[in-house]
């Protein structure tokens, strides 16, 4: 969990202690809610919890993100359960000492001062609330590779409709290309000498590669040892960091709508150039409605940039799209 909130937000922001604190909020959280009379002790000490509280929320608590008064009540709540020496000492690494009345030895302002970083980022994630409720059915992505289903994964909107909060999308969105990625090591090793194959798709590249372009590179680079193809998408290459738009730009095949922006379509038009001569700024800017101009690479090497005409799929309600 630490290390995917730490691709997910800008380089530099989740390092060090605030780094370590996350993964020991983290395991904590994990831990507490696993115990089958958590709820019922933490209702003892006065900690309220709602049905839909999980993991997160008492990371949330143990973060201070209640106050230090409840983050020393989930400790206690915590004692009565007899935690392992793990989680023992990850409450220590977070809150320090305790006296012998079981109080904390560190003052509020130096806890708070102590975990304000990594309780920032645990806020901002606990704004979408409906990606993090208890009740809600979850998969893994090895469970997903594994029985290799089919999934659609919406990042502005809630399964009850509700919109994401501004940014979260640009969280949420890197931490699970990152998540997918480790697990494609893990599950689909060999697919390619199996005939096995994985195919990700997404329509706004900048969604899911935050700063790091690290995965984005991975997928091109070593994806198709596992099997996997991706097909990757953007309205605006330059809201991509420069690592994350080299390779995307980069792919053997790449294919673009009209743009009508100077500035990008003369940026696309040097990426679709075949040797010809032929594509420029003005000529993608051109591209007519329902068409993309197209460069790949045949058996003997690239073949000449080509338009072509993209289908046109019927909806139910007679209207194309």
């Amino acid at each position: 969990f630490a290390d995917l909130v730490r691709f997910a937000y800008p380089a530099g922001s989740v390092m060090g202690a605030s780094l370590a604190q996350l993964h020991d909020a983290a395991l904590v959280g994990q831990w507490f809610v696993a115990q089958p009379k958590a709820r019922e002790y933490a209702a003892k000490v006065g900690i309220t919890l709602d049905a839909g509280d999980g993991w997160l929320t008492i990371a949330h608590i143990v973060l201070l993100g209640r106050g230090v008064q409840q983050a020393t009540m989930l400790l206690k709540a915590s004692d009565a359960l007899r935690p392992p020496a793990e989680i023992r000492d990850a409450y220590a690494r977070l809150l320090g000492e305790r006296r012998g009345t079981g109080n904390l030895a560190m003052s509020d302002t130096q806890l708070m001062n102590k975990l304000s970083a990594p309780l920032n980022k645990v806020s901002d994630l606990l704004k979408a609330s409906p990606v993090f409720d208890a009740r809600r059915p979850k998969v893994t992505w090895d469970f997903v590779l594994q029985r290799r289903l089919d999934i659609a994964i919406v990042l502005s909107v809630s399964t009850r409709g509700v919109s994401m909060p501004a940014g979260l999308p640009d969280i949420l969105g890197p931490m699970l290309l990152k998540s997918l990625r480790e697990s494609v090591e893990r599950v689909c090793g060999g697919w390619q000498r199996d005939g096995r194959s994985l195919t990700v798709v997404c329509d706004e590249l900048s969604m899911l590669s935050a700063d790091d372009g690290s995965v984005v590179a991975w997928m091109r680079e070593k994806g198709r040892e596992f099997g996997t193809r991706v097909l990757f998408a953007t309205q605006n290459p330059r809201q991509l960091n420069d690592e994350v738009r080299n390779s995307f730009l980069g792919y053997m095949t790449v294919a673009s709508f009209l743009i009508g922006n100077p500035q990008i379509s003369d940026e696309v038009a040097a990426v679709l150039d075949d040797g010809t001569g032929e594509w420029t700024g003005a000529r993608v800017r051109s591209i007519a409605k329902y068409h993309v101009a197209l460069k790949t690479r045949g058996k003997d090497g690239p073949l000449p940039t080509a338009v072509v005409r993209v289908p046109l799929a019927k909806s139910k309600s007679g209207l194309t799209a």
